[in-house]
């Protein structure tokens, strides 16, 4: 008890320096150290950082309090939806709706309040236990706004905009700490960067070629993840009503910001708490530029590029990071055009946490999922054989295959949204490493572990290598499903798509994570224990490893067990359908679409 009265008191009296970022320009390594989190901590750069002995604070929450926070950062960004979409509407001389506009801002709002969420806690915890800190921050000269969501997304990933956000926020709480400049330019992680921009003959040729096929009766395919081969079928079976379209995503240049233009921004609303009060103070000026500086010009290409004569717009992701596309879409549904959403992630209907499967519900007057339902949204739900899957086939086991594929996952350091911080990567990973520990070293020595093509800075090839040199890292010259039927067995430590992609071509899979940290819905739970029961899924990676031991000289024998597969076909049914007749079963849906009001259910 002693001891511990004697470091808070060391804490309270000594000056120490927070890193709360990964950028050691910004470090005083004179000083004791605090980092704010792990992801300061570079595994790379851990013959720099170890010696200095700092602390780290982290932020210490159960998985439930993760659950309370992610739940929290959506009731705010409710509450300021309303009010920041009636505020957008006065600043551009606008009537739209309330869903347009979540069309509009939610993409990026949700991510922004779940962000600043954890960062504030990060700092006011880091504030409070050691009051005397100091630290460095991001001069005001170099600080940035995003251009759109999808420029935030790449910013958010990376140490520099942290530091400016760090930087705001305590200067917002009345800190004053030494600054300098730094500038900003993001990699544009996960593959978010738009197409080239200028001209593009092609796409003027496409769309003179579309114009013939419009009509009142069309539904506008765009970005669908129906393969291209088969977009001609579905075409023809529709008698042209199903038309897929082809754009480039126009990006915007850099604009000058318009503080004075910003200021019908602030006050938003009164907070309810100082997080909240800082937030309103800082939104005016993180505001992408797409809905401020840049508003007119994407309302205006939006004109410009897509047809107007339209019965229904379906896609399965552009609801997020093509703001052309999304103002035309909005602005259709407006005048009473059907917006069509489709799944496009393995752990929509299955994870309590998954934000953008409930925005798409929202947004979409109708929208078709893998297989399954869900009771608030049932009047627009249809299950639908996945259009991710079209022109899948059986891969079935077979002995004769050499190998274990594993598909490993990753999240960015800096958390995008709850329950989806860094404490839970560092759970995964040591998860991963002691299913590595496990597995028999000659069965090891058959792996191909496929690690996430974005690394966000984990250094998880590293991190592996550095326990397990004789590890095989695949690269992604190869394909996932080509690395897939070339394998005898595939392991998979998430529940993401991947694992839905494997069950659903019949491949000999096992599954391992934590429970606990992988929340599942009440009415997807029957579906995950049935695959228990079967010896696929798994709660420990020992566990899984010594499953894995067992079956991979004879997966044949194991796999076709008739109780392993009507599990498998069970969960498949409804979470990842597929069809022979999947191209048939979407031309009748949309033929039935085409026809007008009064849309029902498929039967059956």
């Amino acid at each position: 008890m002693m001891l511990k009265m004697q470091e808070k008191k060391f804490a309270k009296e000594t000056e120490y320096f927070l890193a709360t970022t990964a950028l050691e320009d910004f470090w005083d390594i004179t000083k004791p150290m605090l980092f704010l989190a792990h992801w300061c901590r570079r595994f790379s750069r851990k013959s720099f950082w170890e010696p200095l002995n700092g602390k780290v604070i982290g932020s210490n929450w159960s998985y439930k309090q993760k659950g309370d926070a992610y739940h929290y950062c959506y009731d705010f960004d409710e509450r300021l939806l309303a009010v920041l979409g009636e505020r957008l509407n006065s600043l551009h001389g606008l009537d739209y709706s309330d869903r347009y506009w979540r069309i509009m801002i939610e993409p990026w709002l949700i991510l922004y309040v779940n962000a600043m969420y954890d960062r504030y806690v990060r700092l006011r915890m880091a504030l409070d236990q050691y009051p005397n800190l100091t630290t460095l921050g991001l001069a005001d000269e170099s600080f940035v706004t995003p251009r759109n969501a999808v420029e935030f997304v790449a910013y958010i990933a990376e140490d520099p905009y942290n530091l400016q956000l760090f930087t705001k926020m305590l200067k917002g709480l009345g800190f004053k700490f030494p600054q300098k400049s730094l500038a900003i330019a993001p990699h544009f992680s996960l593959g978010l960067q738009g197409a080239p921009k200028g001209k593009n003959i092609l796409e003027s040729v496409v769309r003179a070629v579309e114009s013939p096929f419009l009509s009142r009766n069309t539904i506008a395919l765009k970005n669908s993840y129906i393969p291209r081969k088969k977009l001609l079928s579905l075409f023809l079976k529709t008698y042209g009503k199903a038309l897929p379209l082809k754009r480039r995503v126009i990006e915007l240049p850099p604009l000058e910001i318009d503080k004075k233009m910003r200021t019908n921004l602030e006050g938003l609303l009164p907070g309810e708490n100082e997080f909240e009060q800082l937030l309103v103070a800082l939104l005016p000026l993180d505001l992408p530029q797409s809905l401020v500086e840049g508003y007119d010009q994407i309302k205006k290409e939006a004109e410009r590029s897509y047809p107007k004569k339209l019965r229904a717009i379906f896609s399965a992701n552009d609801w997020y990071y093509d703001e052309v596309f999304k103002h035309w879409a909005a602005n259709a549904a407006e005048n009473g055009v059907q917006l069509l959403g489709a799944q496009h992630g393995g752990n929509y209907g299955s994870l309590v946490h998954v934000s953008s499967a409930t925005h798409e519900l929202k947004i979409t007057d109708r929208y078709y999922t893998w297989g399954w339902e869900f009771p608030e949204f049932s009047s627009k739900i249809v299950p639908m054989p996945a259009t991710k899957f079209i022109c899948r086939t059986p891969i079935g086991a077979s002995n004769e295959k050499e190998g274990i594929l594993f598909s490993a996952s990753a999240e960015p350091r800096y958390l995008f949204q709850f329950p989806f911080d860094e404490d839970k990567i560092n759970d995964y990973l040591r998860w991963l490493l002691r299913f590595l520990e496990s597995i028999p070293l000659e069965l090891r020595a058959k792996m191909r572990m496929r690690l996430f093509r974005d690394d966000f800075g984990w250094d998880m090839g590293e991190r592996l290598l550095d326990s397990f040199p004789d590890l095989f890292l695949e690269n992604w010259d190869m394909t996932f499903l080509e690395s897939l039927k070339n394998c005898r067995l595939f392991v998979c430590d998430l529940p993401a798509t991947t694992f839905a992609e494997a069950l659903s071509v019949d491949k000999p899979t096992i599954m391992f994570w934590d429970p606990d940290a992988n929340e599942l819905l009440p009415e997807a739970e029957p579906y995950y224990d049935e695959l228990r029961q079967a010896g696929i899924l798994y709660n420990s990676p020992e566990v899984a490893a010594r499953a894995a031991h067992a079956v991979y000289e004879d997966v044949e024998s194991w796999w076709r067990n008739p109780e392993l597969q009507t599990a498998r076909r069970r969960f498949c049914d409804r979470f990842a359908r597929l069809s022979t007749n999947a191209i048939d079963e979407w031309a009748k849906e949309f033929k039935m679409v085409a026809m007008g009001p009064g849309l029902k259910k498929p039967s059956g």
